[in-house]
């Protein structure tokens, strides 16, 4: 949901929950105006100073939207989000003025930001194991939840795989398991 999609419905629900008898078939022209008046006050609005409240406090665009950042295309979080959305098969990240481009919040998480350090390509792990592709499948899904992905599945020798750096994706700390390491799992799990 974009910031402003949500300034106009957090807009739109105030008018309804404030006027709920402007939306009579009757009154569609008054309701109309009401909503673009109140859209438009919702938009433009300066934030309240010392004290000074609204009778219904508009959502900020921190509780609303995530922000997306801006950052050069030669930062390491750069680097890491466009390797994410290449090898994850997502279209590349939007550019922003100055060769910058524009990285929401899901792409700056340390599982994200371990894609700035990648193995040679080479080197990389033909992925076929159902567990294994199920887990970079449900990464791909949290760390780019707004994008389109093309299938990144491919046949080899008659198995269906995944070419991707590791043979998991990184956890949640971020960190990246080669193939020679284990996974660290609590006592008594394994």
């Amino acid at each position: 949901m974009s910031a402003l999609s949500a300034i106009i419905e957090s807009a739109v629900g105030g008018v309804i929950a404030e006027h709920p008898k402007l939306f009579d078939p009757k009154q569609r022209d008054r309701a109309q105006k009401l909503l673009v008046r109140e859209i438009m006050k919702s938009l433009t609005r300066e934030p309240k100073g010392d004290g000074e409240t609204d009778e219904a406090p508009a959502p900020t665009q921190a509780d609303t939207v995530p922000q997306i950042e801006i950052v050069p295309s030669s930062d390491t979080r750069a680097k890491a989000y466009r390797a994410l959305c290449e090898i994850a098969g997502a279209p590349a990240p939007i550019s922003a003025s100055g060769g910058s481009i524009c990285i929401p919040p899901e792409g700056l998480t340390v599982r994200a930001q371990a894609f700035a350090e990648l193995p040679p390509e080479k080197d990389w792990p033909f992925v076929t194991d159902g567990h294994q592709r199920a887990a970079w499948f449900g990464f791909f899904e949290e760390v780019l939840p707004n994008k389109r992905r093309r299938d990144i599945t491919e046949v080899r020798a008659g198995a269906a795989g995944i070419v991707v750096p590791w043979l998991w994706p990184p956890s949640k700390l971020g960190t990246v398991y080669a193939p020679e390491q284990p996974l660290d799992l609590p006592e008594g799990e394994g």
